[in-house]
């Protein structure tokens, strides 16, 4: 009697054919895996980021001691502040010459940047909306290679704020803290209409708030004569320090109406008022990047007390407390 062997199905091994049970089981482990590691490469990218708002902090913080050494004070928040009102004019004008930002440039290494601006430049009229000429003090004079205020300068933006900047104008994420209430003119913190020094500071330059981070991308609420008037960014220009960017310890980092700012700018009715709001904010989970008085930065967290933040916002006022990082 004769045998017919039937022939072996081809093991898998021969094949190298995985079936579809098996195929499944290792998309859902690597679907799993990569939902497990993805958090943890944005928490590393966001670490690296923070560290480098850190350091940009530091560096400004540093500039504007070395100032300081130069010049016997501080900067004031913008050159030439007025103090009356143009007739027609919105009331956010404040300023007749250039940020507080712009007067340290040589204390970054930006020497021929500052050499291009021209100081003596004036504006004796309305901010001209949409200035093209140059002409205004803030954005500097035209040149072959553009207008000074619009260069982007890495150490004045927060790598974590992807906001785009308004047409070519150079931003920054980091405005002047004015003190412990939104009105410069008050002379409460280290930026004022005035030249502060070391010595005004009696606080104490450990316990006292100089420079905060600024999330660009905050809606802005303030309308002037019926047209919104904040473009939707602050700290939409480096070379100047209007409203739209200086912060105030009077609310929390990332204050929680979504840091809406719904105030009226200086030299008009009803501006300035305690209740305003221009906190510091950022994109960093949880809270602000601050440089205090002293050139050390801190992380200011949402949850800080309100009275204690408030207060490290003054540089003489002596109050009762105010917030100490750990």
């Amino acid at each position: 009697m004769n045998c017919v062997l039937k022939p072996r199905a081809p093991s898998r091994l021969a094949t190298g054919a995985f079936t579809l049970v098996e195929l499944l089981v290792v998309i859902a482990i690597i679907g799993i895996l990569v939902a497990l590691l993805l958090p943890a490469i944005q928490a590393a990218r966001e670490a690296a980021r923070r560290s480098q708002c850190t350091n940009n902090l530091k560096q400004i913080a540093t500039a504007l001691h070395n100032y300081h050494d130069t010049h016997l004070a501080f900067p004031p928040v913008s050159g030439g502040i007025r103090t009356d009102a143009y007739p027609g004019c919105a009331g956010w004008i404040i300023s007749t010459g250039f940020s507080w930002r712009a007067m340290i440039l040589p204390q970054m290494e930006q020497q021929s940047l500052y050499d291009r601006l021209d100081f003596s430049k004036v504006t004796t009229g309305c901010y001209p909306a949409g200035d093209t000429s140059g002409a205004f003090p803030r954005l500097g004079d035209p040149d072959p290679t553009g207008r000074p205020g619009d260069t982007v300068i890495p150490t004045f933006m927060c790598p974590s704020d992807p906001t785009r900047q308004q047409g070519t104008e150079g931003p920054t994420n980091y405005g002047g803290i004015w003190g412990d209430t939104p009105r410069p003119e008050a002379d409460r913190g280290v930026f004022s209409r005035l030249k502060v020094t070391m010595g005004h500071i009696t606080d104490g330059t450990a316990n006292t708030a100089m420079i905060g981070e600024v999330f660009r991308g905050k809606a802005c609420d303030h309308v002037y004569s019926g047209v919104g008037v904040c473009n939707g960014q602050r700290c939409r220009r480096w070379v100047e320090e209007t409203g739209y960017c200086g912060a105030a310890t009077n609310v929390t980092p990332n204050w929680h109406e979504n840091d809406r700012i719904t105030w009226v700018d200086m030299h008009c009715a009803g501006c300035f008022q305690a209740t305003d709001r221009r906190p510091i904010s950022s994109l960093h989970p949880g809270g602000a990047l601050c440089a205090y008085a002293d050139a050390s930065v801190h992380f200011i967290p949402d949850t800080v007390d309100q009275v204690l933040w408030q207060n490290t916002g003054s540089r003489s006022g002596q109050e009762a407390g105010v917030y100490m990082p750990p």
